[in-house]
């Protein structure tokens, strides 16, 4: 049940015809009923006065959404329980569900795609940067660390209001788990991050004059570096989702590019912490590679890791809030 409470308190907004975004939360939500949604917002889209719309909406997050989306201030009574939902201005949470949702399917693999490459090329050139300009290995994780850090904090920037940002099959995996997006969306954004990273690979090794392709031979599948894939993936998760699940997306690139430069230093592994680029990293035989042989042991400890934060956010954060 979705109740306004006067459209004379808050701003309408009209960036989205009504039956347009009742049919892209029908297509991206699986718990909406679309001819009900399409009704009932139209009901609250032209309405001057107070409304009381019956509109299932069974998806706690889809219902913010919903109303977020059109900049209303309203109650959503979902099995007995109210949430509030406000204005998409004063929270960049609903902004961002919103921009997730409203994107047409191919555009948001192209965002995954394309964050995934460059991704990868920024952690690989990187690497390689800092092994042509210093011989101290410590010197040379620093210069891998800071610029990796600082460049994922500016590419979730560019790529979160198109695709929710998250070059990371885990990141994908744990948002479907939690319900903040369908199934179906991770059988397609899992391909995208997998050959975005590869690409990033290939484009790094050319940006410095390797050939496209050089199998890493650099073996790190020890138990100190799978036990420090585990702890640095759970970081990485529960960093992500603590915040979103608490209604601070906003400070989610600069949280993320922050763990990932100092979970660089704490861990053996230099904190891979994503299938993806591990996969992605067995392509270049430099500072930031890993050999393929390596590669099925690290991605497994990252599920580890992934399960347990899981578990931990649905203790921390059962329910997300606006």
């Amino acid at each position: 049940m979705v109740r306004e409470r006067g459209l004379g308190d808050v701003e309408q907004r009209d960036e989205l015809a009504d039956a347009d975004l009742a049919g892209v939360l029908a297509q991206d939500v699986d718990e909406l009923e679309a001819d009900r949604v399409a009704e009932g917002l139209g009901d609250l889209g032209h309405s001057h006065g107070l409304v009381a719309v019956d509109v299932r909406i069974d998806d706690r997050l889809a219902a913010r959404v919903a109303g977020g989306a059109l900049g209303l201030g309203c109650e959503l009574e979902i099995d007995s329980h109210l949430y509030t939902s406000i204005s998409i201005e004063s929270a960049l949470v609903n902004r961002y569900a919103r921009a997730v949702i409203a994107a047409p399917l191919p555009r948001r693999l192209l965002a995954e795609f394309l964050g995934s490459a460059l991704l990868a090329a920024l952690v690989i050139g990187s690497g390689i940067a800092a092994q042509q300009l210093s011989d101290d290995v410590g010197l040379q994780l620093l210069e891998n660390a800071a610029a990796t850090a600082a460049g994922l904090y500016a590419l979730i920037l560019v790529f979160g209001p198109v695709s929710g940002a998250h070059f990371n099959p885990v990141v994908s995996l744990l948002d479907a788990a939690l319900h903040g997006r369908p199934w179906r969306d991770v059988a397609a954004y899992l391909p995208a991050q997998i050959a975005g990273c590869a690409a990033g690979a290939v484009l790094a090794n050319g940006m410095f004059g390797l050939a496209a392709v050089t199998v890493s031979g650099n073996g790190r599948a020890s138990a100190p570096h799978l036990l420090a894939e585990v702890v640095a993936t759970a970081g990485l998760l529960l960093v992500i989702f603590s915040l979103a699940r608490s209604g601070r997306l906003a400070t989610v690139p600069a949280a993320v590019g922050a763990y990932i430069g100092a979970a660089y230093w704490f861990t053996s592994s230099t904190s891979f912490a994503n299938p993806a680029i591990t996969i992605g990293r067995t392509l270049s035989d430099t500072f930031a590679g890993i050999a393929p042989a390596a590669v099925p042991a690290f991605i497994g400890a990252q599920l580890v890791g992934a399960a347990l934060v899981l578990a931990l956010i649905r203790v921390l954060y059962p329910e997300p809030t606006a």
